[in-house]
């Protein structure tokens, strides 16, 4: 398969002349365009520009495939055949891979599989706000997604969506069960550890993978943050993690009991101080040596893939469940915050609280919940904690 999205050696043809006389963009080929976007993008959220990028390069391959040219013969039509396309990928050879490869390896495919109701929805929505942007810009004139309806006139609507969760959204399929989950714990906790190595790195990822679970993290934020993104509200007692989330917005997780414990067991794995001081640079998530670098998104993405597919392989060799191990098989790191979410959900807690810890943009304040839902925040972290120990991750 060829990329032509981000090469300009590969650009299709030039836009139609614009509705306006002087564009605001000096654009002139497919590939400059969505470089620009992307450019304009990756100042704002380096993880929405990567997002961007994925949707954007499934929709040029698939507009090579079918011989569609460039942008600008674009209309309402192949808009409609891409939507069909994206519920069933075909042929499944050559679009569909359940593994994932890197880009460079024969075996990659675009997609792991077809996308949910939810994955449609979300991958239309952000057609349509780029070929605004192309629109606005004056390299289009018209824009084949910009219909309101358009995603509703296919999916369900986003009240019936919703499915039992209530008002709280879960992507599709895209969480891991308890079921799911404990044998990925099984399987870390069944690691020979025969080396100071293999003790170092079992340890670190006992800690990536609670942090990931019990405070839902994005990959980007474990990442980019520190062990002096903690801070103590009252001399060690109540801990919280401040950071600076999607879209660069400033949160504190209040930390539960298991989260603590957690980070004071890695610590002194580390030989380190229990409690971490404001001004610690140590990494948050470090690398397994002597010179404990961060790891990267992409480090992070790997060693969770990595630990979900051991889950994946000792379910298999108990004769579990098939879903069980496909799902694993299939998971990515995202899917931590959406299982958070999910078992918390199942375990009736308080869907204000829920939002709070995604951090998602219809967010309450941390106040109200105390008192509009009769529970207080000690209550609803211990609840939350209660969830973790029931997947055996104690």
């Amino acid at each position: 398969m060829t990329d032509r999205s981000l090469r300009p050696d590969q650009s299709a043809g030039r836009a139609a002349a614009p509705d306006t006389a002087q564009p605001l963009t000096r654009a002139r080929t497919d590939a400059e365009i969505v470089e620009s976007f992307l450019r304009e993008l990756r100042g704002r959220s380096p993880h929405t520009a990567r997002a961007y990028g994925t949707v954007l390069n499934r929709f040029l391959l698939w507009l090579e495939h079918m011989g569609h040219g460039d942008f600008q013969g674009l209309r309402r039509e192949e808009a409609l055949g891409y939507r069909d396309f994206l519920a069933a990928p075909s042929p499944p050879e050559r679009w569909t891979s359940p593994q994932r490869h890197r880009r460079t390896d024969p075996r990659w495919r675009p997609f792991t599989a077809p996308l949910s109701r939810e994955g449609i929805r979300r991958e239309l929505g952000m057609l349509r706000r780029f070929f605004a942007y192309l629109r606005r810009s004056g390299y289009l004139r018209v824009n084949p997604f910009d219909l309101e309806s358009f995603a509703l006139d296919y999916l369900p609507s986003a009240e019936t969506s919703r499915a039992h969760k209530g008002d709280f959204e879960i992507q599709g399929e895209r969480f891991l069960e308890r079921a799911a989950l404990a044998y990925v714990w099984r399987a870390l906790q069944m690691r020979p550890l025969r080396t100071e190595r293999a003790v170092a790195a079992y340890e670190r990822d006992r800690w990536l993978l609670t942090l990931a679970y019990i405070a839902a993290l994005r990959t980007e934020e474990m990442a980019t943050h520190t062990m002096g993104s903690f801070r103590s509200a009252d001399g060690g007692e109540t801990w919280r993690l401040q950071i600076l989330g999607k879209g660069a917005k400033p949160a504190a997780i209040d930390c539960s009991a298991r989260l603590v414990e957690a980070l004071i067991r890695f610590r002194v794995s580390l030989q380190r101080h229990p409690q971490p001081h404001p001004k610690e640079t140590l990494a948050l998530v470090p690398s397994v040596g002597e010179q404990r670098r961060a790891l990267s998104t992409r480090q992070i993405y790997r060693v969770l893939t990595e630990l979900f597919r051991e889950g994946a392989r000792l379910a298999r060799d108990e004769y579990a469940p098939t879903h069980i191990s496909v799902s694993l098989e299939r998971a990515s790191p995202h899917w931590l915050r959406h299982s958070r979410a999910s078992h918390l959900l199942d375990g009736v807690l308080p869907r204000v609280v829920i939002r709070r810890l995604l951090r998602h943009s219809h967010d309450t304040s941390l106040d109200i919940y105390s008192h509009a839902t009769g529970q207080s925040k000690d209550d609803a972290l211990r609840r939350g904690d209660e969830v973790f120990d029931g997947i055996g991750a104690g």
